[in-house]
């Protein structure tokens, strides 16, 4: 029958509480961003890379409760991380001191931290950021909730790249002309402006003109424009250009001529980044004294006799066409095309064109379009033949 009353008071709860700091842990030298989320500007820690390069920041996660706890690991552009974003094709993966992939710290005594490394690869393909972009990294407790987040950067670095593809070689007959084809390209992360075509002969009388390659066939044609300079030119964007070469009459067998094509950017800095170097291609044309023959004959069955003479056929028949180039001088021709193009009223019969060994079919049109077939032959040597065939459909 003898009772006591004890009333003990709850007077204070210590919540569970995380600190996400850079380069140090709290307290130690050269620490950054300790107390609760650190959100503003500037970053606390910004890191410039390359595009295709990897922006790595020191972390430490500290656990200032008075309890043991583990912590998730996150990355995104949303301060708030209401969602986790990253910009198009950017990643972020932790490790641990080990280099271990990690997503979470795993167990921190009470007053202990973990160092992490959080490693942000910028891709290939990526622009220039030279204000950079704002990466939030973040830690949370899943199980007391206890989280901590803080702001760092990536500059992307302004890279400046011009090209210009490839190095051709030909051949030419006194008078004759050639035409190579290059392609000029923004290697770069940023738009070039204005830039300067230029264009040289290294052998007196040989004259060469630039022209667009408006289509990108690699064919000079009626729609090809002569071009002096390139306006504009985004990141991995590119553009096609057609040399065409005239070599003097009289000129002597064996002569070598080198054309040499150049792409000078903008001499203007772009984010404080100078101009790429010039960037260059050459031309070389040897004259050669060529005795190179061409014969087109037809017929109205693929395996019948062929003729150069004229036939006569009815709306909805088949006309097999065979060329026949034959090399009968006694240099080898490098280099070599037969060309030609479907007849009016009639279509291409899809996948018609065939060629003899030595040659290869690089263009064709779609079958029942019109257009241009060609085959390239790479080495011709004297006395040597090679045949193109193809069909095309006389329309109803």
């Amino acid at each position: 029958t003898v009772s006591t009353l004890l009333t003990d008071e709850l007077t204070e709860i210590i919540p569970s509480t995380v600190d996400l700091t850079n380069d140090a842990a709290v307290g130690g030298a050269g620490a950054k961003g300790e107390g609760a989320h650190v959100n503003g500007s500037p970053a606390l820690n910004t890191e410039s890379v390359n595009p295709d390069e990897t922006a790595t920041f020191t972390l430490y996660v500290n656990n200032n409760s008075t309890s043991s706890d583990s912590y998730d690991l996150d990355a995104s552009t949303d301060e708030s991380f209401a969602a986790s974003v990253l910009p198009s094709n950017w990643t972020v993966v932790f490790k641990d001191q080990s280099g271990a992939i990690i997503t979470n710290t795993g167990v921190i005594a009470t007053g202990a931290n973990k160092l992490v490394y959080a490693e942000v690869y910028v891709p290939e393909d990526q622009a220039a950021i030279p204000a950079g972009q704002s990466i939030y990294f973040q830690v949370k407790s899943p199980s007391t909730g206890a989280s901590d987040r803080k702001h760092d950067a990536v500059v992307v670095n302004t890279i400046r790249s011009i090209s210009v593809n490839p190095n051709n070689a030909g051949q030419a007959y006194p008078g004759g002309v050639v035409v190579y084809q290059h392609t000029v390209s923004n290697e770069g992360n940023v738009t070039e402006t204005d830039i300067a075509l230029g264009l040289t002969n290294s052998y007196a009388g040989f004259s060469s003109i630039l022209y667009q390659d408006v289509n990108r066939d690699g064919i000079l044609d009626a729609g090809d424009v002569l071009i002096e300079d390139i306006a504009s030119l985004a990141s991995g964007e590119s553009i096609d250009l057609l040399v065409k070469v005239t070599a003097p009459n009289g000129v002597g067998l064996g002569v070598n001529d080198v054309a040499t094509i150049t792409a000078t950017p903008n001499a203007t800095p772009i984010n404080g980044a100078a101009a790429s170097d010039t960037a260059t291609a050459t031309d070389v044309t040897s004259i050669i004294t060529a005795n190179v023959v061409l014969v087109k004959e037809q017929s109205l069955t693929e395996n019948g006799v062929y003729s150069e003479a004229n036939l006569e056929a009815e709306p909805g028949t088949v006309i097999y066409y065979r060329l026949t180039l034959k090399n009968n001088g006694t240099e080898t021709v490098t280099n070599a095309d037969i060309e030609d193009i479907t007849p009016v009223h009639t279509t291409y019969v899809g996948s018609s064109a065939s060629v003899t060994a030595g040659g290869s079919v690089d263009a064709e049109p779609a079958n029942g379009a019109s257009g241009t077939v060609r085959v390239t032959i790479a080495t011709f040597a004297p006395g040597e033949i090679v045949q193109l065939k193809f069909a095309v459909l006389i329309d109803q």
